[in-house]
């Protein structure tokens, strides 16, 4: 019993860092275009998403950058 505890919990700390992705280094390059201060290492997949779709939208660059910028703050 106590090593199926201990299998869970081993489990769940893994998966605890599982928020932060590995994002595609070709769209990593693509976010940092619009936010090269942020740091993507730490980006997670929801945030990637929402700035890749930020980027491919038909805004004005000038607008993308300060949305993404904002959203990797």
């Amino acid at each position: 019993m106590k090593t199926i505890f201990a299998s869970a919990l081993v489990a769940a700390t893994a998966l605890s860092g599982a928020a932060y992705a590995a994002i595609p280094q070709a769209q990593m390059l693509e976010i940092q275009k619009y936010a090269p201060n942020a740091d993507v290492t730490t980006v997670t997949d929801r945030e990637a998403a929402l700035a890749l779709s930020i980027i491919r939208s038909d805004d004005n660059d000038a607008d993308k950058r300060q949305e993404v910028r904002n959203l990797l703050r």
